[in-house]
């Protein structure tokens, strides 16, 4: 099985559901704040791990006891906390942005992967991975509509930064628990029971999570419940794919390939201001399409070498 194929498929999913997210938070989250869709993702991984142990009991308790179940939650941990920076910058910047960002978690994995697992990477991969990473930094910088001036918000930066961090340390540790274990299903099911717990303590702790979250289910019933469930769908499942392509491939590699999520959420992102704008609105004036188109091409020149390596 060729681990690209594999891992490209994540980075689709993740396009959607960063659309999906970014819409909810736009459009009904109260407040300012990310409580809701926070409490939605990380609740919806309770429902995941109930799936998982109805599905493969035996294996579940074959494979965890006392002894390692504690570690097995920390990549959970690590999850929830990452998604909760993520949702925090994507509240306040355009998703093609807060994507682009992200991708520097391929970086702190490199690093990562090398203490806790002695992966290593050829000199073409690491060439092609600052390729991929270049075009990623071309994406970050705001070029202002006016006055052609360019642009950080280090508020946003710094959250999708340690966003990034965590979501790298998590996939590294997920591999190795992984490999120790060996099982899975087993690594899968405590990680997002973790990814739970951090949910509910978060709303059994936070006055103003849990009055944004009762606000919207009460409100927008309906509409919350499938449209969140829809993105937690396309969240997971990205996740999972994401997962077992670290079992096929260094970690490093494979949070390289995610960097493709910064074309899929950028074309997404043009078609959805285009034909649906009341849903979604992205930047494309001709600054804006050529840098992003810049930084596309240069991304997918370094996923080539990558893959031909």
């Amino acid at each position: 099985m060729n681990w690209f194929f594999v891992a490209i498929l994540a980075p689709i999913f993740w396009s959607a559901n960063t659309h999906f997210d970014k819409f909810i938070l736009s459009k009904y989250s109260t407040g300012g704040g990310v409580g809701s869709v926070f409490l939605f993702s990380t609740f919806f991984s309770l429902i995941f791990s109930i799936a998982l142990l109805v599905i493969k009991y035996s294996e579940i308790v074959l494979y965890s006891n006392l002894q390692n179940f504690l570690l097995f939650l920390i990549p959970g941990f690590l999850n929830a906390f990452g998604l909760y920076f993520y949702l925090k910058s994507l509240k306040t910047e355009e998703s093609s942005v807060v994507v682009a960002l992200f991708q520097l978690s391929p970086v702190f994995a490199y690093f990562l992967g090398y203490l806790f697992l002695n992966e290593t990477l050829t000199l073409i991969q690491i060439l092609a991975s600052l390729s991929i990473l270049a075009g990623a930094g071309i994406l970050s910088f705001d070029i202002e509509e006016v006055e052609g001036k360019i642009r950080i918000k280090w508020g946003m930066v710094c959250f999708i930064l340690l966003s990034a961090l965590l979501f790298a340390f998590n996939d590294v540790l997920f591999k190795k628990f992984t490999i120790y274990e060996g099982s899975f299903v087993t690594s899968l099911f405590w990680q997002h029971l973790g990814i739970f717990i951090v949910g509910m303590s978060f709303f059994l702790l936070s006055k103003d999570f849990r009055k944004d979250f009762v606000s919207l289910i009460t409100t927008s019933r309906v509409k919350i419940f499938v449209l969140n469930g829809i993105s937690e769908f396309f969240y997971v499942l990205g996740g999972l794919i994401s997962n077992f392509a670290t079992l096929l491939a260094p970690v490093a590699l494979i949070l390289v390939v995610n960097t493709y999520q910064t074309a899929f959420t950028f074309i997404i992102g043009i078609l959805l201001t285009l034909f649906l704008p009341h849903i979604i609105t992205e930047k494309i004036s001709r600054r804006h399409l050529f840098q992003r188109v810049l930084a596309i091409v240069v991304i997918l020149i370094g996923s080539y070498f990558l893959y031909l390596d």
